[in-house]
């Protein structure tokens, strides 16, 4: 009897959460029809999964052990308010038709106001990265600018479909100020299911690009997985973007692990970039594939020609064993070793290409 009560209790738990799933908005959908059948005859779409260029890249299963170095206590949240600037209304007035200004929002959150343009990447304005807001870790950085105070935004562009990078709360809000929507293959089912319409989205593969206004934006590989429910494991492409406006160029790598074949292409093909916009946290020996240490960001900014380096994805959220400030101090250091022109703004802080790099060391107590 007792073995029966604890089988039926599973039984309720899988088909709890399988239901759940299925049913919660915020996991999205998967895609159907058309878009389906262009992710089918895509070059890295194989067995109904997309693959890294690197096929021997995996993630790795957390042990135990770092569940429990990830409960410790320690550094990894600062026990003081870090520094964050407000982004005013006149930064979006009065602006130059050749200026390009980058805010760094904190994680991997940027804005970017190229000429005329407002345009967000990878936007999460939600206190949590997780479909379950109350199991997740929450922001410890204030924020730069609310999004009834941002103005109409003309383009969002999304690198894949990790909670961290897609958040549906902030999808939901957005997509009433904004024109239009630039993913890699798959994520548009997301989108769509969220109540935007599909002609305002471009789904993108890899080595694909397309021109909006006078920008370019192009989808190049990266080295990382998708997923965002319990079956969909890659079903949707990951991507870095490539921006081309005039005479500029800026590259936003999304999240990767360290693959040289896919830094020097970019590099070789559309490099030097005014700036590389390049991950270096959240890293952990167990998923080293899929996210790079920081000393391999200071090495891909090289094979990219990057002039100036400006590392992301930390001072946000806690989704890794390391001390908050780690990822930004080792990249410091291999720049230093490594000759690399680093940029370190505030949060919220305006990095203007060709004209103000900020690099002060604010991240001191």
């Amino acid at each position: 009897m007792t073995l029966l009560i604890i089988f039926i209790f599973i039984l309720i738990f899988i088909s709890g959460t399988a239901l759940f799933v299925n049913l919660s908005p915020q996991f999205g959908s998967k895609s159907n029809g058309e878009s389906l059948e262009i992710m089918k005859n895509s070059i890295n779409y194989k067995n109904g999964k997309f693959q890294n260029q690197n096929d021997s890249a995996f993630l790795g299963t957390p042990d135990f052990s770092t569940l429990k170095k990830f409960l410790e206590k320690g550094n990894k949240i600062p026990d003081w308010q870090i520094p964050v600037n407000k982004i005013p209304k006149s930064a979006f007035e009065n602006r130059n038709d050749s200026d390009i200004s980058v805010y760094w929002l904190g994680h991997s959150s940027i804005l970017m106001l190229i000429g005329d343009k407002t345009i967000l990447f990878d936007p999460v304005f939600s206190n949590t990265a997780s479909p379950i807001s109350f199991i997740s870790p929450k922001r410890f950085s204030q924020k730069a600018i609310e999004i009834s105070d941002l103005p109409h935004i003309d383009a969002i562009v999304i690198s894949h479909d990790h909670y961290d990078h897609l958040d549906y709360k902030t999808i939901k809000e957005l997509k009433v100020k904004t024109d239009k929507f630039f993913v890699p293959l798959g994520v548009a089912a997301h989108l769509i299911s969220w109540g935007i319409e599909e002609k305002n989205i471009s789904e993108l593969a890899w080595r694909e690009s397309t021109k909006f206004g006078e920008i370019s934006f192009t989808a190049m590989p990266s080295q990382h997985f998708s997923g965002r429910g319990l079956n969909d494991r890659n079903s949707t492409l990951w991507c870095s973007w490539v921006i081309q406006y005039q005479d500029k160029n800026l590259f936003f790598g999304g999240d990767s692990g360290y693959d040289e074949n896919v830094s020097r292409e970019i590099g070789e093909k559309f490099g030097p970039f005014d700036l590389t916009i390049l991950e270096c946290g959240q890293y952990n020996e167990q998923w080293h594939a899929i996210h790079s240490f920081p000393e391999e960001t200071a090495q891909a900014n090289i094979l990219l020609k990057g002039k100036y380096l400006l590392p992301i994805h930390w001072a946000a959220f806690k989704l890794s064993v390391h001390d908050w400030d780690e990822p930004i101090n080792r990249i410091s250091k291999a720049s230093d070793s490594l000759n690399i022109n680093l940029t370190t703004p505030k949060i919220g802080e305006a990095v203007e290409i060709n004209k103000n790099y900020p690099n002060s060391k604010w991240w001191f107590k």
